[in-house]
């Protein structure tokens, strides 16, 4: 899926990765074939008009990278 086509029609997205029982009831609901997974599921549709957006932050890989050794 493009999102960026997604964004460009007015649409929304959300990605949500299933734990537990959640992914079985999900893939119930849906009727999912026995056996098969799905690592998340991707909801898209128009957003609600006074939808909370969330503001984002940078963050600075250099804090996050190391090298052979901690």
């Amino acid at each position: 899926m493009e999102f960026n086509a997604v964004i460009n029609e007015g649409l929304g997205y959300s990605l949500r990765i299933p734990l537990n029982k959640e992914h079985d009831v999900v893939l119930s609901t849906l009727g999912v074939p026995q056996g098969w997974m799905t690592p998340c599921f991707i909801g898209v549709g128009y957003p609600k008009e006074d939808a909370l957006v969330l503001e984002q932050y940078s963050s600075n890989p250099d804090g996050h990278i190391h090298m052979g050794g901690w």
